[in-house]
């Protein structure tokens, strides 16, 4: 009897030439997009986002990186200070909107203009949904690179899910910050990487520079970091018992895509401040929060603990260690390292809270990451604890996420819980604290902050609840997109001939 490879199963790996929607986790991933409609805030959270905002919005009106009309709040804002990456986003959707005749709301001299956050129907329809769109195209991804490293469409699902629902990113779908866009830069980059490793081919190498390019345009600092692990990955063999550099070409290319991200970087700074090497930022900001402050406070406080915003986050050790054993190691040590550094840059920096946002922002692009360990990590568990440990981490999370769906961060929770201090208290669990600031479910008007913070709640009592019908049509229709993957998957694992949980090909006997 010889010992031959059993041809893998069609659900198990990449797979491209199957159609693409044949795939389960296509149809998961347009569940979580027609989710996250049903209760998307249609708002701005942030004067961060609304400057990146108005960024785009000066572009497109006036073809500059000034704002026409100063933004008055706390201080006189006159061009954006974060990246670009976003802002671009942002471009098609404000440009088709300006040609149609609509525009953004005009700023006004008073400080605090709530009317830039609530009512501005430029951002509800051509910005909000771009976070929507990268939330679940990230959530779609990290999937298929679960599938790319081995595992099939239980583990795919389960990724993609725990990311999608159970994770902050659930929440920051529905906001302004640029930390979800630099997650799928991450998660894109990687993918294409394992991708080239395996078999070259020029779109895995466009995957690779482009994500390289808009992670620095959209975060400079944290985007950096995408560039050391490229190089890693594509870069570095295991040969004869020792490790060699390959794919010198790649390389330089890799290397040159990042200083030109760098240099377009410099010459905004030009633009917007009129020295490349201002950014912007007062001094005030650094990394310099002592590690017994900010270590357990990014892991475990009320109001930041990660452990609590993700609590699958704890099997992620088990998936590193899993892939850390098979033939995709480097993958594992990447990803691992970008964890830990995101980690430590969350926890050392000034103010390592974040400052207003639903748990810690500076982490959010780690989250990808985190799902595909975790998901791997639960293939090591005994079957015996598997189902009800998992499906118990799971809810965990989905708590965590419920009172950032319903309730408005503006509403007292972001201010109440803004520091150090406060961040330790019990109450800034959000499933705890959060709910002392929603006094009704409609709102008032665009801008109550103290009702449900769904923009079909919002628009509730102008519309003789009529907007209502929106996420009644929609969840459903989630709920039924979900279960159109879950019975393509199935299909899938009734013919599988591989060992899906080792994410390896099985042998077979003959």
């Amino acid at each position: 009897m010889s010992v031959v490879k059993a041809r893998p199963a069609a659900d198990v790996g990449p797979n491209p030439g199957r159609p693409l929607l044949n795939q389960p986790e296509v149809w998961a991933a347009l569940s979580l997009a027609v989710l996250y409609i049903a209760v998307m805030s249609g708002h701005s959270y942030s004067i961060d986002g609304v400057l990146m905002y108005r960024q785009a919005t000066s572009i497109v009106q006036n073809l500059s990186l000034s704002f026409q009309t100063p933004i008055h709040w706390g201080g006189v804002f006159t061009t954006s200070r974060y990246g670009i990456g976003l802002s671009v986003l942002y471009l098609p959707g404000v440009a088709l909107l300006s040609i149609a005749g609509l525009h953004p709301v005009s700023p006004s001299s008073a400080s605090y203009d709530w009317a830039l956050f609530y009512r501005d129907v430029v951002y509800t329809i051509s910005a909000a949904p771009v976070h929507i769109l990268v939330t679940a195209a990230t959530a779609y991804l990290v999937a298929r690179l679960v599938r790319d490293l081995g595992y099939g469409s239980r583990i795919a699902l389960l990724s993609l899910a725990s990311f999608g629902i159970a994770s902050p990113a659930f929440v920051y779908s529905r906001g302004d910050f640029a930390q979800p866009l630099l997650g799928l830069c991450f998660v894109v980059g990687l993918l294409g990487a394992v991708h080239y490793r395996r078999s070259g081919g020029y779109l895995a190498q466009i995957a690779m520079y482009a994500s390289l390019l808009m992670a620095v345009l959209a975060r400079p600092v944290e985007g950096s970091l995408l560039l050391p692990a490229l190089l890693v990955l594509i870069g570095l063999e295991h040969r004869h018992g020792r490790w060699a550099v390959a794919r010198h070409g790649s390389l330089l290319v890799t290397v040159a895509t990042y200083v030109l991200a760098v240099i377009v970087t410099l010459a905004i700074n030009w633009g917007r401040f009129g020295s490349p090497f201002n950014t912007g930022y007062t001094g005030q900001i650094n990394w310099s929060t002592p590690v017994w402050i900010g270590v357990p406070g990014v892991l475990l406080s009320p109001a930041r603990g990660i452990i609590w915003q993700f609590p699958l986050i704890v099997l992620a050790p088990l998936g590193f260690w899993r892939l850390r054993q098979s033939e995709n190691q480097i993958a594992a040590l990447v990803m691992a390292a970008l964890v830990v550094m995101l980690f430590l840059n969350t926890a050392l920096w000034v103010p390592w809270w974040g400052a207003w946002s639903w748990g810690s922002r500076l982490f959010v692009p780690a989250w990808p990451l985190v799902a595909v360990l975790a998901s791997v990590g639960v293939a090591r568990l005994r079957p015996s604890v598997r189902v009800w440990l998992v499906a118990c981490l799971f809810a965990g999370g989905v708590l965590w996420a419920v009172p950032g769906i319903l309730t408005d961060l503006l509403g007292g929770y972001a201010s109440a819980y803004d520091g150090s201090t406060q961040s330790f208290a019990l109450s800034g669990y959000p499933p705890i604290g959060a709910w002392t600031f929603l006094h009704h479910l409609r709102a008032n008007d665009m801008a109550d902050s103290n009702a449900i913070d769904i923009l079909w709640f919002r628009l509730a009592r102008n519309t003789a609840n009529l907007s209502l019908l929106v996420p009644a049509i929609l969840l459903p229709s989630a709920v039924a997109l979900g279960f159109r993957a879950i019975r393509l998957a199935s299909g899938s694992w009734q013919r599988i001939s591989v060992s899906e949980e080792g994410g390896q090909p099985a042998q077979a006997k003959g």
